[in-house]
């Protein structure tokens, strides 16, 4: 004999599962669902020839649109591109001078391990002489005395920010790393652009550093063979632009139309010739020198 308990639950069940249907039909009766009927979408409007022209054939000036951001975009992908080139210059002219000291004849010691400084007998170690600017070079290059002294407090501002970059870098664990070398390169190149390419020379050779772009080999039938360069010429302009460094020169021929014919300033011994030759590349080996400003 069937409990009358299960019987009632079982009551209880159908009855919520009918309901729950009652419920949905009800629902689609009232959305205007009827059985067999198909349900019909709003047909699209018929396109127009000209809308489906406009759709298939591209503008003619989209390639020609530079926007504001586009420009910006392309002008921090050229500061980072000259940055990188800056600090591997950099670098070059770092490992160039650690093989002139370890070379046996280099005319430098070999480095010695740190912490451990040798002396010859009877010689006591003399304090570093090297000055953050040396003012007595700008003099000799015939530089007045009270430009002098402007440069080299502007100088010594712009070495006073690398200090506290380089203090703000390590304690928040980023020196060295490619934010530190833009910001360090940004600060460079804002002095340049405050002092202009002369003043900015004069800075760069009063604080030792190399300054002038010089020609270590020439390619045979190359533009710059056929010209005239030779090994140990300074170029100092191209195309009437002073030029301090390797990536500079690059940049400059670089520029504008390859069929056109630009000026080249060259100093060699102590005369200085003007060249004229085709944009692009020079076909010579360059590295870097330091020569009195002008």
């Amino acid at each position: 004999m069937r409990d009358p308990c299960e019987t009632l639950n079982a009551r209880y069940i159908i009855t919520a599962i009918l309901a729950t249907a009652f419920g949905v039909i009800s629902g689609l009766y009232a959305a205007g669902f009827r059985p067999g009927a198909r349900t019909v979408l709003p047909a699209a409007p018929p396109a127009r020839s000209t809308d489906v022209q406009a759709a298939q054939a591209p503008s003619p000036h989209l390639e020609a649109v530079e926007t504001p951001e586009l420009t910006a975009i392309r002008n921090e992908l050229a500061f980072e591109r000259d940055a990188r080139f800056a600090i591997a210059e950099e670098l070059d002219q770092i490992w160039a001078e650690l093989a002139k000291l370890s070379a046996p004849d280099g005319g430098g010691a070999a480095p010695q391990p740190a912490g451990r400084t040798q002396l010859p007998p009877n010689q006591t170690a003399q304090p570093d002489t090297k000055k953050w600017f040396d003012t007595a070079s700008l003099l000799e290059a015939g530089v007045p005395e009270h430009d002098i002294e402007r440069l080299r407090e502007r100088y010594e501002a712009e070495q006073l920010d690398e200090l506290y970059l380089h203090d703000l870098a390590t304690r928040e664990g980023w020196v060295g790393s490619p934010r530190y070398r833009k910001e360090l390169f940004r600060l460079n190149q804002d002095l340049r652009t405050e002092l202009g390419d002369n003043d900015y020379d004069r800075v760069t050779y009063a604080s030792g550093k190399r300054n002038r772009v010089a020609v270590d080999d020439v390619l045979q039938n190359s533009p710059g063979a056929a010209i005239g360069l030779r090994k140990g010429d300074v170029i100092v302009r191209y195309d009437g632009q002073l030029i301090l460094s390797p990536q500079e020169l690059r940049s400059a021929t670089a520029r504008g139309s390859a069929d056109q014919t630009t000026s080249i300033d060259v100093l060699r011994n102590t005369e200085t010739l003007r060249f004229y030759v085709p944009r692009g590349p020079l076909g010579v080996r360059i590295g870097q020198t330091r020569r009195p400003p002008e």
